[in-house]
């Protein structure tokens, strides 16, 4: 593929070729390729000529078949910049002050530790492209002298470095981007999942379960604990809604993502002329609140009983506390959620709060199964492969492609001149 001209982007999305048909529109991301073993340790493509984004530059040539220079996001260098800053004004304070008084010495000292993670790693940042240097130069005089035992043991350090140099700056990038966007503090919480049909009758219950079978298999292969909360079965053998209770650290920041209504594209069993049928199912997916979060007052709520006649009392009492109690959970995080949205609503424009509470969406997702596709609408990612989508095993590619596609736009939506 020939290299184009860096178009203006807002993150790097790793994308593991060989194991994925993976599909992304030109100019959307900046494709952060292994430099292990690559020619260029760093591919960018782009549709359209802009100027490009250039940090951390280390001089260097293409004819030893390395690319010798990484990239930043403007908005994340920027900040970095005011933290250098901010840095070298507090230390400088702290020894040269005298005048401070105990409680403004703490204050300072504190702040001054907020930046140590962020420093520390530009300093081994700095460590390493000092390295790089040197092994660039033993290259260049290993080519002159034609030591070729030399040149290969140094290119060897170098494609090494220049791994971990990555990795580096890319954590560094995260961590600045997450100081920049503010966490949510829902995302280390776990999950209450909601799947209903939709659009689409038998065809819409059938994939209704299909998905809820989908993200069973994906809690279990991140370890995370699957409670079925409640499935409502329908004649044709799928479910008309369910929901379960996904337990774990970070469930909820995984799942967010997968909030909106889901598409699907096959021909049911019962047609008999092959035509392809769309149907729709919605996915609700809500972090679990816990009793600190929001509190229900007895006098605020009314509990009505449902149950057959007939014996078997003491059973039936720890059945009807034992749905209370999951009542009460969907209750919580319900108005949780609620909560959550009202104070984002008030903070942002409109726009903010789509990017900032992953508001949902109308076909966030299409499922195509005569032609083996997947396409998510949001971030254009394309995987061919439904049977091992629907098992679980491609989930984590589309949620980290959108977490990295809902950090690009709520990067560019910050007025960096607040800071």
């Amino acid at each position: 593929m020939k290299r184009a001209a860096r178009a203006p982007v807002s993150l790097c999305w790793p994308i593991l070729h060989g194991r994925h048909n993976l599909h992304m529109p030109q100019g959307r991301f900046l494709l952060n390729m292994s430099p292990h073993g690559c020619q260029t340790a760093l591919g960018v493509y782009a549709s359209s000529p802009a100027t490009p984004l250039r940090r951390f530059s280390l001089p260097g040539t293409q004819e030893d078949g390395l690319s010798m220079h990484t990239t930043m996001n403007k908005s994340i260098q920027k900040r970095l910049d005011h933290m250098k800053h901010q840095f070298d004004d507090l230390s400088a304070t702290l020894q040269t002050n005298e005048a401070l008084s105990p409680e403004e010495r703490g204050m300072l000292t504190k702040q001054l530790h907020a930046l140590d993670p962020v420093m520390g790693m530009v300093r081994r940042i700095e460590q390493q492209r000092e390295e790089l240097r040197e092994l660039h130069q033993l290259m260049e005089e290993s080519k002159q002298t034609q030591d070729k035992e030399l040149g290969a043991l140094a290119e060897e350090d170098y494609k090494r470095i220049l791994g971990e140099l990555m990795d580096l700056e890319k954590e560094l990038e995260n961590e600045i981007m997450l100081e920049l966007l503010g966490k949510d503090e829902a995302d280390e919480k776990s999950a209450i999942l909601e799947v209903r049909a939709a659009a689409g009758g038998q065809e819409s219950q059938l994939f209704t379960m299909e998905l809820f079978n989908m993200y069973s298999a994906y809690a279990e292969m991140k370890d995370w604990e699957w409670e079925t909360l409640a499935v409502s079965d329908s004649e044709v053998g799928g479910y008309r809604e369910s929901s379960a209770c996904i337990t774990g650290r970070g469930v909820f920041g995984r799942l967010k993502f997968e909030t909106g209504v889901h598409r699907v594209q096959r021909v049911p069993e019962t047609e008999t002329q092959g035509r392809t049928h769309t149907s729709t199912v919605t996915v609700a997916v809500l972090p679990v609140a816990q009793e600190a979060d929001i509190q229900i007052l007895p006098k605020d709520i009314r509990v009505d009983t449902f149950r057959a006649s007939g014996p078997g009392g003491q059973h039936v009492n720890k059945t009807d506390s034992a749905n209370k109690d999951r009542a009460m959970k969907i209750l919580r995080s319900r108005l949780y959620e609620i909560e959550r949205e009202r104070l984002a609503s008030s903070r942002a424009d409109q726009r903010r709060k789509q990017v900032g509470t992953g508001a949902r969406h109308e076909r966030i997702r299409t499922y195509n199964f005569p032609q083996s596709r997947i396409t998510d609408h949001r971030c254009g990612l394309t995987v061919h492969d439904i049977e091992s989508m629907m098992q679980g095993h491609h989930l984590d590619t589309f949620i980290d492609a959108l977490v990295a596609h809902h950090s690009a736009e709520a990067l560019n939506s910050i007025d960096l001149d607040s800071f």
